[in-house]
């Protein structure tokens, strides 16, 4: 019986340790992995010469990325209500093909920065910024930092929980079908939430 008791202790010790070194190994590099190898950052200043104003929309286009990695891009703007904007991105895909794609995201009144998740290689950025709740843009920059997603790896962590658990304690879970089928059920619940993934806004 101690026996017994002392093995389940050491499964529940090894699974707290290896799933918490595999969650963070996956955020820490395996996420952030082009940021670390790509480092890259940019401010550029925008001066009221170089935007152009199509039916009340304010428009800023970078054309000398040349194809970087960007991570994300944020603008320095003051608005005035809580609004959208939009980001036109021309970038090379994995296949080494020139693809375009626009980008909805919002603006707070709460924040003078505001930041959007890109994560491609691109060419061409141009944003498109409302001008009734933005007057000014003031800048717009480019960011490849480390970034640790504490949300990100809080799901990775309770999938990596659930995956050893499921290894170690199989005998256990066995003998108990409704235990089985919770965890099937996490599983794939945690597997739609991953491959699907989220947008970061704002």
């Amino acid at each position: 019986m101690r026996k017994l008791k002392n093995n389940y202790t050491i499964k529940i010790i090894a699974l707290a340790i290896i799933s918490v070194a595999v969650s963070l190994f996956i955020e820490g590099v395996v996420c952030n992995f082009r940021a670390l190898t790509a480092p890259y950052q940019s401010i550029y200043v925008v001066e009221e010469g170089e935007i152009s104003e199509v039916d009340g929309q304010q428009h800023v286009v970078l054309t000398d990325i040349g194809g970087k990695y960007v991570n994300k891009i944020w603008i320095k703007a003051k608005v005035l209500e809580n609004s959208t904007y939009q980001i036109h991105i021309s970038y090379t895909n994995s296949f080494g093909v020139v693809d375009e794609e626009t980008i909805t995201d919002t603006l707070s009144v709460f924040r003078n920065e505001h930041y959007t998740i890109i994560n491609k290689n691109v060419n061409m950025i141009e944003v498109i910024v409302p001008k009734a709740v933005c007057p000014q843009i003031e800048s717009i920059g480019i960011k490849n930092n480390f970034y640790f997603n504490k949300y990100r790896w809080g799901i990775v962590l309770i999938t990596c929980v659930c995956l050893i658990g499921v290894w170690l304690f199989k005998k256990e879970i066995v003998r108990r079908t409704g235990l089985s089928f919770a965890m099937i059920g996490i599983l794939f619940s945690l597997c739609i939430t991953i491959c699907t993934g989220a947008r970061v806004f704002g």
